[in-house]
């Protein structure tokens, strides 16, 4: 049967109590799966081929514009997706000449900064329940 009677610690130290040999284990265990300082990683990566380019980092990293919202809306079916107040994407499309600065600088927002600035959003709602049906 195999069974491990000693183990050797990071001072060099030799133990044979097991609650010491499992702190020892757990250790180099730590040790192995948490870097300490790596250092110059350079040599390692010279080796992996680039899978972004400088033009497709700039196109990922451009900002969304309003144009490209539109384009979104637009493109998207009248009746498919129900909206904030369950308006059907034709509402939006239909009243985007009166909407789109809300709209447009709330998503904007979010898709650029990754915030909602909550006023901007209670302001969003309100305008476009000047629309719902009584």
């Amino acid at each position: 049967m195999n069974q491990i009677r000693s183990l050797q610690n990071e001072d060099e130290n030799v133990t044979l109590d097991e609650h010491d040999m499992e702190g020892i284990a757990q250790n180099s265990f730590k040790n192995l799966l948490f870097t300490k300082d790596i250092g110059d990683m350079d040599h390692i990566l010279a080796g992996v081929n680039m899978c972004i380019t400088n033009s497709m980092y700039q196109m990922l990293t451009t900002k969304y514009t309003d144009d490209e919202i539109y384009l979104v809306l637009k493109g998207m079916g009248p009746t498919k997706a129900l909206r904030a107040y369950g308006y059907p994407t034709l509402f939006f499309q239909k009243f985007w000449h009166i909407i789109d600065w809300d709209v447009s600088s709330f998503y904007l927002k979010i898709l650029n900064e990754g915030s909602i600035d909550h006023g901007q959003r209670s302001s969003c709602l309100q305008n476009s329940t000047k629309f719902k049906k009584k």
